[in-house]
């Protein structure tokens, strides 16, 4: 018999929404925490906006609650990291397309990378996890 599909199946993230905004904020920085402040202030969105959406998303389990009453980037969620990366590989080819960030760029700024290592290892689990899963 079947069973109602996972929200995240069915759950539309539309880029250059609120959502969409939180969304890449937490899965872009899995290892931080933020408070509906600090997430307000980040995304310059109002306070009722962000109350609307972060309520939404934990009820949907899109993110979770740490104990301290902040948010963070659910581990579990290989889909919402795998959107995070597509937002980024957007932006990356039209900002070299129409916006680039500075016209000062040397190749060594362009080669350097925004990820701690800490980050890089987390994702480097969540493939291998994914993949032994898979087998």
């Amino acid at each position: 018999m079947p069973t109602d599909p996972d929200p995240l199946e069915t759950a539309v993230l539309t880029p250059g929404t609120t959502t969409s905004a939180i969304i890449a904020l937490l899965y872009r920085h899995p290892e931080h925490q933020y408070s509906r402040q600090e997430i307000r202030t980040e995304l310059e969105i109002s306070a009722t906006t962000a109350l609307a959406a972060i309520d939404r998303l934990h009820t949907t389990d899109h993110i979770q609650t740490t104990p301290d009453g902040t948010y963070r980037a659910h581990p579990d969620r290989t889909a919402l990291f795998r959107y995070t990366a597509a937002l980024d590989g957007l932006d990356r080819l039209f900002r070299t397309d129409e916006h680039p960030e500075t016209t000062d760029a040397t190749d060594a700024d362009l080669e350097s990378a925004d990820l701690s290592t800490q980050a890089i290892e987390n994702a480097v689990d969540l493939v291998e996890t994914t993949e032994t899963q898979g087998q």
